[in-house]
C-alpha cells in the first residue's frame, strides 16, 4: 500500500448553543482524534480516508468519507504503519 496508516490529533471548534453570562464564559475547545490512510499532507492541511478498497472491475484505489483538516488545527501526526508496511 502506498499510504502510510496514522492517528491525526487535531483542535476542533466548539459552538456553545445555550444561553450563557458573558462574564461567566470559558473558551472549550474539542481535541479529536482520526485513523486511516493519509492520502495527502501540503502546507495548508492534511487528508485521510477511513476507508479504503480496490475497485474490482477497475483496479482503482477507491474511498469514500475523506477528512480534510486545516494545518493549523493539526496538534500531531502518528504514523501507526508505513506505506511499505512497517510498523512503528
Amino acid at each position: 500500500m502506498k499510504y502510510p496508516l496514522v492517528q491525526v490529533e487535531w483542535v476542533d471548534a466548539h459552538q456553545d448553543a445555550n444561553l450563557i453570562t458573558l462574564k461567566d464564559f470559558k473558551e472549550v475547545f474539542l481535541v479529536r482524534f482520526n485513523y486511516g490512510l493519509l492520502i495527502m499532507d501540503t502546507p495548508n492541511s492534511v487528508s485521510v480516508a477511513p476507508t479504503f478498497w480496490l475497485d474490482p472491475e477497475t483496479e482503482s484505489e477507491r474511498s469514500q468519507d475523506v477528512i480534510t483538516i486545516p494545518r493549523g488545527m493539526v496538534k500531531e501526526i502518528t504514523v501507526l504503519r508505513e506505506a511499505d508496511g512497517s510498523e512503528q
